[in-house]
């Protein structure tokens, strides 16, 4: 709530709903994919945990501190980007084709 009403500060046009929603940043498309109203505050928090839940799930084979950092990356970047990094990252000492 604290972020939804700084961002109201900056621009005062903005509804509350659409503060919130920019606060929650759960998008649309994931939204619509778990059931989740994006007006819905509970609805979007219990969204968001579901989501980060898969994604630590997606990571459990890595070591506890890295699975995390994963899972808020793809989170952020989205699962594919941090997997194409992740497998890069695998193959690095055999090839130099990655993009740094």
């Amino acid at each position: 709530m604290l972020y939804a009403r700084a961002l109201r500060s900056f621009n005062s046009d903005l509804s509350s709903a659409s503060a919130l929603m920019l606060a929650r940043r759960l998008m649309l498309g994931k939204a619509e994919a778990l059931g989740v109203n994006p007006q819905d505050a509970l609805g979007n928090i219990h969204g968001i945990a579901v989501h980060l839940r898969t994604l630590l799930d997606h990571y459990e084979g890595a070591r506890t501190r890295t699975r995390y950092v994963f899972a808020l990356a793809a989170y952020n970047a989205g699962r594919a980007a941090v997997d194409d990094i992740r497998a890069c990252r695998l193959t690095q000492k055999l090839s130099s084709t990655c993009d740094q």
